[in-house]
């Protein structure tokens, strides 16, 4: 146990404290590199906001908005095709409405005779 903390106590010494190099100060970043940072992160977020407030509805298919705050929204209906949606507050709920052939298995009641 005395080996494992002798090594370490040897590794520690030689890490810089405060994330410093070897000079003792730490690197200044160059000029304009904090706006960088913050266009990119607008980019970001908004690239991230316009992607998901795009909904497309499927031919043979239908939408509602449901809204965080107001629940569903019973009078506006997605339409076929591109639609735009708020993010974080609505959510869009696609339904099919195809209709499908349902196959009835039935018994006739006669054996093939019309009378």
């Amino acid at each position: 146990m005395n080996n494992l903390r002798n090594l370490f106590s040897r590794l520690s010494a030689n890490i810089p404290k405060n994330g410093a190099g070897a000079g003792g100060q730490l690197p200044t970043p160059p000029k304009g590199a904090s706006t960088a940072v913050f266009v990119l992160t607008a980019l970001g977020l908004g690239g991230y906001g316009v992607y998901n407030s795009i909904v497309t509805v499927q031919p043979g298919h239908a939408g509602v908005i449901y809204n965080r705050f107001g629940g569903l929204d019973e009078r506006t209906r997605l339409s076929e095709g591109i639609n735009f949606v708020l993010p974080w507050l609505q959510r869009a709920i696609v339904y099919d409405i195809r209709t499908r052939p349902q196959p009835i298995d039935t018994q006739s009641g006669s054996k093939g005779r019309n009378y």
